[in-house]
């Protein structure tokens, strides 16, 4: 069950991490719309309140790096 509220039908949604030195959690998503595969992680329910994008998702933020592993782990990419 996710944290926030995501008005994207097409995200799987795969999980929510409490990030350390983070405020609150981030919910994890993993989503292919417009053939266009990418990672977000979302931390509250305004629309700018996500990161997102496969190029930070090797070890530049540490939830977007998640949401890759769980991502690769559950098939999706």
């Amino acid at each position: 069950m996710s944290t926030y509220k995501h008005d994207c039908d097409k995200c799987v949604f795969l999980g929510t991490l409490s990030v350390a030195g983070a405020l609150e959690p981030h919910d994890l998503y993993y989503c292919a719309q417009h053939g266009i595969p990418t990672v977000i992680a979302r931390f509250g329910d305004l629309g700018d309140m996500y990161a997102s994008g496969m190029g930070f998702a090797d070890g530049q933020d540490i939830s977007l790096t998640v949401a890759k592993v769980l991502a690769v782990k559950k098939g999706l990419i």
